[in-house]
């Protein structure tokens, strides 16, 4: 059983390289990383901390569930690192900005506190910036989009926006 003064955060594509090392950081600094992956490109043997609930994170009522059965109101989105296999950009587009979507609503049903996607830059990061920020203003919560190179300052950012 986890202890009470840990907080639950849920990390899609936590079984990723850069999602396993967050999660290690993150139950390192007190949190209970809760990992949630389809593992198109992670690995569930990366996952170390926390639980593996394994689903694909634009499917918006099972992570409102999982936000509610999990006690958590923050979100972390990393899956947005992995190499895509799309190179068509509408592609690129519909896959980043349905699954942001698809976050920021369930964080506004459930009534979280904060979501922080985590992008290696490209062509989507403009368009999800100015999603994160209108959103956040709209619904009331923190929303940040951070570079993750380097990647000791991307953690940095991450721990600053969860506050």
């Amino acid at each position: 059983m986890m202890s009470p003064a840990k907080k639950s955060i849920l990390v899609i594509g936590g079984a990723g390289k850069f999602g396993s090392r967050l999660c290690d950081e993150l139950a390192a600094r007190g949190w209970h990383p809760v990992v949630v992956d389809n593992l198109s490109s992670g690995s569930g043997e990366r996952v170390q901390r926390g639980p593996l609930v394994k689903f694909d994170a634009r499917e918006t009522p099972r992570l409102v569930r999982s936000l509610q059965e999990h006690a958590a109101v923050d979100l972390i989105h990393c899956a947005l690192l992995e190499d895509s296999p799309a190179t068509d950009p509408g592609i690129l587009y519909e896959q980043h900005l349905k699954t942001t979507l698809s976050l920021l609503q369930a964080l506004k049903e459930a009534k979280g506190r904060s979501l922080c996607v985590v992008s290696s830059g490209g062509r989507t990061e403009a368009l999800l910036q100015r999603l994160l920020s209108d959103c956040a203003t709209a619904y009331g919560f923190r929303a940040e989009l951070v570079t993750s190179r380097p990647e000791s300052a991307a953690l940095e950012r991450i721990f600053s926006t969860l506050g």
